[in-house]
């Protein structure tokens, strides 16, 4: 049971350090390419792209090709969302 716990206290933390790194994506890609979803999608496609590349090639030989879409499109829905919220959190006010 105590494994069960550790695994999804390290899950958490992965998700919210995943979350910060879409965050300050979107903070430094927002001048260039404006505000707005589009952005956060663009930063949230490239954080997904750089976490599911290591698993990609670590599990390729294991399952089968649709097991492994199916992973990582889970994962690219986590990050897509993780990226929507940092982006709809990070609003300027006009002072």
């Amino acid at each position: 049971m105590r494994a069960v716990a550790g695994q999804v206290a390290a899950r958490i933390v992965t998700s919210l350090v995943i979350g910060f790194c879409c965050s300050f994506l979107y903070a430094l890609s927002r001048p260039r390419f404006g505000p707005g979803s589009q952005t956060a999608l663009r930063m949230g496609t490239l954080v997904g792209a750089l976490i599911a590349l290591p698993s990609v090639l670590w599990i390729w030989g294991g399952p089968t090709p649709a097991r492994l879409i199916a992973l990582l499109l889970g994962r690219m829905l986590e990050v897509w969302v993780a990226a929507y919220l940092a982006g709809w959190q990070y609003i300027e006010k006009s002072p």
